[in-house]
């Protein structure tokens, strides 16, 4: 029989295996901890504390990483020899096709002030983050990246408990819009951030600790323990983690820079 069988199928008494819900899902960025510190000159450099979660619990909705390889032209086939007409040099998956959030915007935890944070904690024109960048009379990579910090996500089974975990590396805004006002409408305001990325790890949590040696996210599902029976009896594993960045803080390593910015 088929692992899992049947959508309804399982142990009688257990949870079914059932499928992946849209709805189920959570959304961490470690910059939107920070807030205002409340009083000048407290804080860090910049007036600001991280006294807020890095939880978006008013994250509406994110699109996975999506992996595609080259055009592959028809009747073309691979081979091992680089002397071949028929050799591919352009069939390396890409991984760092940007994605997008939307974000309900709350009234408090502002949304919107939280990503203009991160945009001034950059030096964007703003001299006193400039100041706190050491003297950068300019919009600075390195800082914005650091005050973004880890940004990922995590599908859930019915119990809440992680099934996936999606991390971004190297990840900042490439277009954010804030919304729109209108007399003829009664909707929620809405912010869409397209987020680029130098490079994605997903862990697919299971049975047992990490078999990737400690990088990622480690974490269990689909235990007896939460009702299901004993047929899940994968492990937990982190994807696509042997090709990290060295260095995280600064985007303009290797990898994608950060374009001009446009008002």
């Amino acid at each position: 029989m088929a692992k899992g069988g049947f959508w309804t199928a399982g142990t009688p008494g257990a949870l079914a295996y059932e499928p992946k819900m849209k709805h189920r899902f959570r959304v961490f960025i470690e910059g939107f901890a920070f807030e205002d510190s409340g009083q000048k000159g407290k804080g860090d450099a910049y007036e600001d504390d991280p006294n807020d979660d890095s939880l978006i619990w008013y994250a509406k909705s994110i699109e996975k990483p999506k992996i595609k390889l080259g055009f592959i032209a028809e009747k073309q086939a691979f081979t091992q020899d680089p002397n071949s007409p028929l050799y591919l040099t352009n069939n390396v998956p890409d991984v760092v096709t940007p994605i997008k959030m939307v974000l309900v915007d709350p009234s408090y935890p502002n949304a919107t002030r939280k990503l203009l944070r991160m945009f001034r904690r950059a030096g964007f024109h703003d001299d006193k983050a400039q100041a706190a960048n050491g003297g950068l009379e300019t919009f600075s990579q390195k800082h914005f990246r650091q005050s973004i910090g880890q940004v990922y996500f995590q599908q859930l089974d019915a119990n809440g408990t992680p099934l996936e975990t999606w991390e971004l590396v190297g990840a900042f805004p490439l277009e954010v819009d804030f919304g729109s006002l209108s007399y003829d409408e009664d909707g929620l305001v809405e912010i869409s951030i397209t987020w680029a990325f130098k490079h994605f790890f997903v862990t697919t949590h299971g049975r047992g600790a990490n078999i990737a040696n400690g990088t990622g996210h480690d974490g269990q599902a689909m235990q007896p323990d939460q009702g299901y029976d004993d047929q899940m009896a994968e492990r937990t594993f982190t994807y696509f983690k042997d090709d990290l960045p060295k260095d995280e803080g600064d985007l303009g390593k290797g990898g994608t820079q950060i374009p001009n910015l446009q008002l």
